[in-house]
């Protein structure tokens, strides 16, 4: 029996530390910024990285699991959060620039993030050994589904205003879209650069781009509302507010004097361009079992 035991014990011992060997666990911080219709740079809208805007970087974290299931395939998920910032007021802009509108439409935003998501990281190379050390390394790509929460508010009178309820552009209004959701999917695609320091340690330089279905994580989108559809469907001071939110260009120019830029039916964002926004994280995690899972890193 005492055999029996010990015999069990050790294959036990042995079917953890292999299953172990596949598992990783790890937190990253880093920072997020957003693509969409408010802010972005000096220029008319622009796609992806030519319309990042350096002050709209802003701090993010992650927290993840890894199971490394192949040689060469790992299935990452992760537990995310972040803000997204933007802000018409970033672009320097005169008259006559052709970017000018942007600056004078003069809306803001800024929107928490929570996200969840299950990715892929394929590497694209065998692990490398760095010269002369017991380190290796290898890029990676990486593709996923995801979900994430958001909240866009905009600062008004001193105070940072929830949107998505007020609807801005008439969401909600016959004749008009349905209000949008808060919780939304994503599509990440990854770029990084995987270094196993040791038999335990890992460490990992993420690029991650979140492609979504929604053009409301700024709350811009459409057209701007008639101001008298908003009167006739709510109080004077609910309509108030929501018509002060919605064009705001009034505090650039009091005297309107090229108030028809922003009239009501005017283009106030690009529902074809969907919004999105990216992470780039620094990430250390710990892989656990005495041997690097299937890689032919740091075998005795």
């Amino acid at each position: 029996m005492k055999k029996i035991c010990l015999i069990a014990t050790y294959i036990t011992l042995i079917g953890s530390g292999l299953v172990a060997q596949k598992h990783e666990i790890g937190i990253g911080i880093g920072v997020s910024n957003f693509l969409g219709d408010l802010g972005g740079a000096n220029d008319i809208g622009t796609p992806f990285l030519r319309d990042v805007e350096a002050k709209a970087f802003r701090p993010a974290g992650t927290i993840f699991y890894q199971y490394n299931c192949k040689r060469f395939v790992s299935i990452n998920v992760s537990l995310s959060a972040g803000e997204l910032r933007g802000d018409d007021k970033w672009l320097s802009a005169q008259m006559p620039s052709k970017f000018w509108s942007r600056h004078y439409r003069n809306l803001n935003f800024k929107s928490p993030f929570v996200e969840l998501t299950l990715m892929a990281h394929f590497d694209l190379l065998r692990y490398k050994k760095i010269y002369k050390s017991h380190s290796y390394f290898t890029p990676f790509i990486g593709a996923g589904v995801g979900v994430f929460y958001m909240n866009p508010k905009a600062y008004y009178n001193g105070a940072w205003i929830p949107l998505q309820s007020l609807g801005t552009e008439g969401q909600g209004l016959p004749g008009h879209r349905t209000k949008y959701s808060l919780i939304q999917p994503n599509f990440p695609i990854s770029i990084g650069f995987k270094y196993q320091y040791n038999k335990h340690w890992k460490f990992t330089l993420e690029c991650i781009h979140h492609i979504t279905l929604t053009d409301y994580i700024d709350d811009v989108s459409t057209s701007y509302v008639d101001p008298a559809e908003l009167y006739n469907n709510y109080s004077p001071e609910q309509a108030s507010l929501i018509y002060a939110l919605s064009r705001r260009s009034i505090e650039l120019d009091p005297d309107n004097t090229y108030g028809a830029m922003t009239a009501p039916g005017q283009q106030r964002g690009d529902p074809k361009d969907k919004d999105s926004y990216f992470m780039i994280l620094f990430k250390v995690s710990y892989v656990f079992g005495t041997k690097r899972y299937d890689y032919n890193c740091f075998k005795k």
